[in-house]
């Protein structure tokens, strides 16, 4: 009984050791796992510091937003480059390339005081440039901005219908000379990211040629390089955004995505499951993206957002502009690939 009892003690230890070893090792492929996919965003994020998306409420989304879409199925490619919503909901073009640097924020002569407290200032544009209904909602990257050099935030108060400008941290008291620009956060913060370009639907622009040197305007003050898409505004019958469409496509070439064009399309809705009406078919005869899609006479649904995040990141994809994250990404894929699959055993 004794040498019975001694055997399925060693028995038990050695049990024991195995799983402590197995333990062990599992806490060693752990973390190397988890120190590995670390260092394959950080190397991602040197290809790509970030995606910006850059418009309206049509890029701040309703029922749910594009970048969300866009964010998630980077996600699901091992993809972790951050997407940075720059949109704001009933801006106009003005204000939107105000926010980015492209038309500056001009300034009426004021006073900045020596202590942190918020000062009355006025705007002064160009005629035809206003700047309303400027931060109304989100910021879209104007804060923190500076103003001579002075770091502070630019606020609206709707009761007094009222901008001010507040420092940062106490300091001297400035002088601002008439005419001077608000340097906004968004102005200098994303240099060498990918730049998608969506605005249009609010109108402050003459006509198709001022709306392209407003959209020329942003990319030349945002990019370091050549990695950006323009979305094409979605309202209206394919015959009344001819002339626009053309000279889209004319200037910004493969960069240039037609979402009107591709939003009435009767096989891709389709093919992501939408299910047109009788109403829906007639309104794309015309060019005109439909209601299975469209929350409300520009908004779109929460399938809407979707197929438009899919077209950037195919057209991204298309563009090359994703290679070196993807490389990285398929190359961590197949060294811990194995860990995925038991992941999705449990």
């Amino acid at each position: 009984m004794y040498k019975k009892n001694t055997h399925l003690s060693k028995i038990i230890k050695t049990i024991i050791v195995l799983f402590l070893i197995c333990v062990l090792l599992m806490g060693v492929l752990v973390s190397a796992y988890l120190m590995d996919k670390k260092l394959t965003f950080e190397k991602q994020e040197k290809y790509i510091p970030g995606i910006v998306c850059i418009g309206d409420s049509l890029t701040e989304g309703t029922d749910g937003s594009y970048p969300s879409y866009l964010e998630y199925i980077l996600r699901e490619n091992n993809i972790r480059v951050p997407v940075y919503n720059l949109g704001v909901g009933g801006e106009n073009t003005v204000t939107i390339a105000g926010r980015m640097g492209a038309i500056p924020f001009i300034l009426d002569a004021f006073e900045i005081p020596a202590g942190v407290e918020r000062t009355a200032v006025t705007f002064v544009q160009s005629p035809g440039k206003s700047i309303e209904p400027l931060l109304r909602s989100s910021d879209g990257g104007i804060n923190p901005c500076q103003v001579c050099g002075v770091e502070g935030e630019l606020s609206y108060d709707s009761n007094e219908n009222v901008y001010y400008f507040t420092r940062s941290e106490a300091g001297d008291a400035i002088s601002v000379p008439e005419n001077s620009e608000v340097v906004t956060y968004a102005s200098y913060s994303y240099t060498n990211n990918i730049y998608i370009l969506f605005m249009g639907e609010n109108v402050s622009y003459e006509n198709a040629e001022e709306l392209l040197e407003q959209q020329k305007a942003i990319i030349a003050t945002q990019t370091g390089d050549d990695r950006y898409l323009i979305i094409g505004i979605t309202s209206g019958t394919k015959e009344e955004r001819e002339h626009l469409e053309t000279l889209m496509y004319e200037y910004w070439g493969d960069r240039y995505i037609n979402l009107r064009e591709i939003l009435s399309d009767k096989d891709i809705l389709e093919s992501h499951g939408i299910v047109l009406t009788e109403k829906d078919l007639e309104d794309m005869e015309q060019g005109i993206v439909p209601q299975a899609v469209r929350s409300d006479h520009v908004h779109y649904t929460a399938a809407g957002y979707a197929i438009v995040a899919e077209v950037v990141y195919e057209k991204m994809l298309e563009l090359g502009y994703l290679t070196e994250v993807m490389e990285e990404a398929n190359s961590y894929a197949s060294r811990w690939g194995w860990i995925q699959k038991i992941k999705d055993l449990l």
